[in-house]
């Protein structure tokens, strides 16, 4: 497994960045329900989890702070090719999620 870990600098607080997020995930759970399976802890204010989905299996954290959000987790080897693209989407998801 690589690491893969995606940074991104927010304004708009603690609180609401982590309102946001939590919003986006209960979205997500819904939408893709029964696609795969999360299991997830809160620790302060970074999510611990662990993600399975089509037999691949992830984990890693999210960490939230007043002015940035950090995702740091595995890559699985069967998408190591990938990793950029990963990142990027990632990234890009997060930038939207955290807009002002």
């Amino acid at each position: 497994m690589k690491e893969l870990r995606v940074h991104v600098v927010h304004k708009l607080g603690l609180s609401e960045a982590r309102r946001r997020l939590e919003e986006k995930m209960g979205e997500l759970m819904e939408q893709y329900e029964g696609k795969f399976t999360l299991e997830s802890t809160w620790k302060d204010n970074t999510l611990l989890f662990k993600l399975a989905a089509m037999g691949v299996k992830t984990e890693g954290t999210l960490e939230i702070k007043d002015t940035t959000v950090t995702l740091s987790g595995t890559v699985p080897l069967v998408a190591i090719a990938f990793k950029k693209r990963i990142e990027e989407s990632i990234k890009r998801d997060l930038e939207e999620i955290l807009r002002v």
